[in-house]
């Protein structure tokens, strides 16, 4: 899958960039469930009208850039039908009129089962063209593509026979077209109809051109009479040189550089091999967010290979594949049936042209083409290499300690434990990254379980000396690890506790192993819900132990030693975290200290589990880090572990579990960013999880969960984003994304939460752009919350979202002058502040603003009710508590966030009704303790550019456009931003009336600019009248 589908979203840029309408296509028709009617042929129909009159439309069912397509029915034939017209608006302008006639006879032109059939081309009432074409029943290509690669069963064999057997029909379909003189242009999967009778239908000719006879040894004649313009034009298409005809993603090198009337069938075989790839993959080779970087990759041949996006296609496959799509015209396949050639040899289990393969790989192939005959056998294999990649140190010691002598057991027991100390603390192996692994998973931690049940049985008849009793002690705590990665904690408890009755002694007189382990012990203990986590205060002590054992000879000296001290001291620290044992700054000096030593496992034995400590480490310590207000040590720690997994990641670009812990750490580094307003790095950052992502998921049957965490992504991605175009458009996505996890697997209360943030931010950009359909997304993200309170009690962050929500369409309320449904709005949200018993700082200071936003806004619904006496006197009030908690930003915990606060408090002292001189002063020293609280906001542009108000309020216009100017480097885009530096300068009214008018709803856009249209004829220095605030 691709972030952002250029394939469909820009659709055909040679005909207007007409849209794509799922699942009609411009060149066929759906219908999902209007049956066929069963009734026989009247006796009249014979006497049914002619022409347009013998059809009775109905709904329609797409629409395109230039072009529409509607159900009718036939009353001649009593059948139903599809119809496609010219879209009204369009008039009658000759080059849509030829290109649509264009389109519809080469397309009744072309007689193949794999082809739509053209019944009848004619002339409407109104003068426009229509023709009628068969009704297609059924999905296109793309979704079935998507649908085989989103089940877990789909690819037994890392590809879809059913998916190459419809391809080849689309390369048959293709061949013939060729053979007539006809080159297609746009092909794609989405311009292909499967039908539910087996049929694939290729749809869409719109951009067909006939070429002379390319092939002088094609054994059928051209088409009998090539499509012609009125104008005598070679093709009805109507392009000249130059113009980029078709879909970008499924372009030819040659193609994307705009030379359309030289394109041969070369064009179409590197569409089919695109097509091919997404076959493979499930992926497109070149996806991107826009249309240039598409282009660009096109024309230089950039992708990735396709195996590196799904290691199980076979590598004749991959050839065929890349052959087709060769930047070269001259390397790739000469003609279409030469595709359809290799696929029928690898289908057969013969050799491809393409590939040169050893022997024995046909016949494997042929063996997956059996499974009766082998699967027994290639199954446990299968099964076998997997267990051994992830317990191959557990099961091999364990066989070998079952042959030997309980002593050297007991060693190489001891080794075994060791090989699985990276599964503690909820490190269980990549295995747990992998979605369609889970099944194997749980059967290897049931295996590795039965194994140790039955070692810790023979060690009980064995003896009560010391070793034999510390491996007992050993076989429990590994059980205890095993049934707690399964999720079966009060098993996983009792074997914790077994362990523990073991070292039941004086502290003091344990072993230096016995002691260790009993510390194990007790932090798989505090991993299990419902522990007593004041327990957990007892390892207090043995924290000072393990600290003390640092500086002993016995483990100073000895490395193996100062490893495990080392790991041991790092879970414990997790476990106090988790537990929450401590405050937090006591919390943070320990996992600081644990950050350091999984950074000395790291380099000194560089392990994968001290990889996977460290990474659990970090996650740990930057909320908290976070939570305290240390954002530049949080931002240090994820931008390092950003680096880290980058290099992982170029090293095994095929893990999908590296790559969604990166994508993790890329959303955790932009939501930093995002909160410090530095709202590029973070745009940047978002984009790059979003990629992550979706090479992970092109690498796992997960379809659902990747959804969700793209969707997560897409949202905050936009809300980075300073277009309102770009970031509603990544809004919708998200919500696609979302949407489509929640029919997958139902839906979680986190996913409604997400739901309705989505809807919430469609509001606010609707709301900028005063559109009339703003309410309906702040109604339906007040639905999704109303919808999780069914199924649950809301949380206190929940109650936050939707009382912003409410308070946001109260504002929008009071602009239409709706005012009693805003009253209503605003007594609901505070009700909902007054619900809040919550201690997390984060959302108690994220209540305490919006509390004072929701104040504000009450006083300009009184205002907007005639009261502005009683209006002045809420503002005030909320002024002055806005004074508060700008005072609060200054002292910790808040000082080292970003000062929110004081920011609108500047606002609202540069942009009162009434602001003067000392209004300006105000704002400027807060300013000044906002660069005090927080250092970094200086580099920001929201500080800039309040900073250039201040200039320009005392009208220092040189100082001001400097200013404004760094803010513009520091988020270009801006319209608040660009308004200013065009109002510094020397522009015309209607550039400032024209960015106001783009988004009308913007309140501070549209104070500030009739301050500057209003300050042509006075000094810019003088008091304002803008509207209240």
């Amino acid at each position: 899958m691709t972030p952002i589908d250029p394939t469909d979203a820009t659709a055909n840029l040679g005909v207007g960039g007409s849209a794509y309408i799922p699942p009609v296509l411009s060149g066929g028709a759906t219908r999902a469930s209007t049956p066929a009617s069963n009734e026989p042929v009247s006796s009249t129909a014979a006497s049914a009208p002619t022409g347009e009159g013998r059809y009775t439309p109905g709904d329609e069912l797409g629409r395109g850039g230039w072009g529409h397509v509607e159900q009718a029915r036939d009353h001649q034939l009593e059948r139903d039908v599809a119809i496609k017209r010219i879209n009204r608006e369009l008039g009658h302008a000759t080059a849509i009129h030829e290109r649509f006639l264009h389109e519809a006879r080469v397309t009744g032109q072309l007689q193949h089962p794999g082809i739509v059939p053209v019944h009848e081309l004619g002339v409407g009432e109104d003068g426009a063209p229509y023709y009628v074409m068969k009704l297609l029943e059924g999905a296109t290509f793309k979704e079935t593509i998507r649908a085989t690669h989103s089940d877990p069963n789909g690819l037994p064999d890392g590809f879809s026979i059913d998916l190459l057997e419809r391809f080849i029909a689309i390369a048959n379909a293709v061949a013939y077209a060729h053979q007539q003189g006809v080159v297609h242009r746009d092909l794609k999967p989405s311009n292909v109809m499967v039908g539910r009778f087996g049929e694939t239908i290729v749809v869409d000719w719109g951009l067909a051109n006939h070429v002379d006879a390319w092939d002088e040894t094609s054994p059928q004649e051209p088409l009998s009479e090539p499509p012609r313009s009125s104008g005598g034009s070679r093709s009805a298409t109507a392009t000249g040189r130059g113009a980029v005809l078709g879909t970008p993603a499924y372009m030819s090198p040659e193609q994307s550089l705009g030379d359309s009337e030289t394109l041969g069938p070369a064009t179409d075989v590197y569409a089919l091999g695109v097509i091919l790839y997404e076959v493979l993959t499930g992926a497109n080779p070149f996806g991107s967010d826009s249309v240039e970087t598409t282009l660009t990759l096109v024309r230089e041949g950039r992708y990735r290979p396709p195996r590196e996006i799904n290691r199980r296609v076979p590598r004749a496959l991959a050839a065929i594949c890349t052959t087709a799509m060769a930047h070269d015209p001259a390397d790739r396949y000469e003609r279409a049936e030469q595709i359809v050639e290799d696929l029928q040899r690898f289908l057969v289990g013969e050799a491809v042209s393409v590939h040169d393969e050893p022997w024995w790989t046909p016949a494997l192939r042929w063996c997956r083409r059996h499974p009766a005959l082998t699967s027994g056998v290639f199954g446990s294999l299968a099964v076998l290499l997997v267990a051994s990649t992830v317990f191959g140190a557990i099961i091999h010691r364990a066989y070998r300690a079952e042959q030997q002598a309980r002593a050297e057991a007991l060693e190489r027991l001891a080794e075994s434990r060791e090989a699985g100390d990276a599964w503690l603390i909820g490190l269980s192996g990549s295995l747990q990254f992998f979605p369609g692994m889970e099944g194997l998973r749980g059967r290897l931690i049931d295996d590795a379980a039965t194994h140790y049940a039955g070692l810790a049985n023979e060690l009980q008849s064995q003896g009560d000396d010391a070793p034999t009793q510390l491996e007992l002690a050993r076989c429990h705590l590994r059980l205890g690890d095993l049934h707690r990665l399964a999720d079966r904690p009060d098993d996983s408890r009792r074997h914790y506790r077994l362990a523990l009755s073991t070292f039941d002694q004086d502290g003091e007189a344990l072993s230096w192993e016995t002691r260790l382990e009993s510390v194990n012990a007790r932090i798989g203990l505090a991993m299990l819900d419902g522990f007593d986590r004041g327990a957990l205060r007892s390892s207090l002590t043995e924290e000072a132990w393990l600290l003390g054992q640092l500086a002993t000879t016995e483990v100073s000296g000895n490395r193996e030693r100062r490893h495990r001290v080392a790991n041991t001291l790092s879970r414990l620290a997790l476990a106090f975290t988790r537990s929450d044992v401590g405050d937090a700054p006591e919390q943070i000096d320990r996992l600081v200290e644990a950050e350091g030593r999984a950074e000395y496992l790291v380099a000194d034995r560089n392990e994968p589990r001290d990889h996977q400590l460290l990474q659990t480490v970090r996650d740990e310590l930057c909320p908290l880090l976070r939570q305290e207000g240390r954002l530049a040590e949080a931002e240090r720690l994820w931008l390092a572990e950003t680096k880290r997994l980058e290099a992982f990641t170029q090293e095994q670009p095929d893990r999908p579990d590296l790559l969604q812990s990166l994508a993790f750490a890329r959303m955790r580094l932009a939501g930093l960013r995002a909160d410090s307003h530095h709202d590029h790095q973070a745009a940047t950052g978002y984009r790059q999880a979003i990629d992550d992502l979706q090479r992970a998921w092109s690498l796992t049957d997960a379809d659902a969960y990747y959804r969700r965490n793209v969707g997560v992504s897409l949202a905050n991605l936009a809300r980075s984003l300073p277009d309102d175009e770009v970031a509603e458009a990544r809004l919708h996505e998200a919500m696609s994304e979302l949407r489509a996890a929640v029919e997958a697997t139902g839906p979680s209360a986190e996913d409604l939460a997400r739901l309705a943030d989505c809807y919430a931010s469609l509001g606010r950009l609707s709301a900028r752009r005063r559109d009339e359909g703003t309410l309906d997304f702040f109604d339906s993200a007040e639905r999704c919350f109303a919808v999780l309170a069914d199924h649950q009690p809301l949380s206190d962050r929940h109650r936050v979202a939707l009382a912003r929500c409410l308070g946001e369409r109260a504002s929008c309320r009071i602009d239409r002058g709706e005012t009693g449904p805003a009253r209503t709005d605003l007594q609901r949200a505070d009700d909902l502040l007054l619900e809040l018993t919550t201690t997390d700082l984060e959302v108690k200071t994220a209540a305490e603003r919006l509390a004072n936003q929701l104040r504000f806004c009450r006083a300009e619904l009184l205002e907007a009710e005639g009261a502005v006496a009683a209006a002045d006197t809420v503002r005030g009030e909320a002024l002055t508590r806005l004074r508060e908690l700008a005072q609060q930003e200054q002292a910790p915990p808040h000082r080292g966030r970003y000062p929110e606060a004081m920011q609108t408090l500047v606002d609202r002292l540069l942009e009162r009704h009434d602001s003067d001189a000392g209004d300006w002063a105000e704002a400027d020293r807060w300013l000044h303790k906002m660069a005090e609280v927080s250092p970094a906001c200086t580099t920001v542009a929201p500080w800039r550019q309040r900073r250039a108000l201040v200039y320009w309020r005392r009208g220092e216009t040189d100082r001001a456009i400097i200013l404004a100017r760094s803010a513009e480097e520091a988020s270009p885009g801006d319209p608040l931003t660009r308004a200013l530096l065009i109002a510094l300068g020397d522009a015309e009214d209607n550039e400032l009336i024209a960015i106001r008018d783009a988004t009308p709803g913007d309140r501070r856009l549209r104070f500030w600019i009739e301050q500057w249209l209003a300050a042509e004829d006075t000094q810019p220095a003088q008091p304002s009248q803008g509207p209240r605030r």
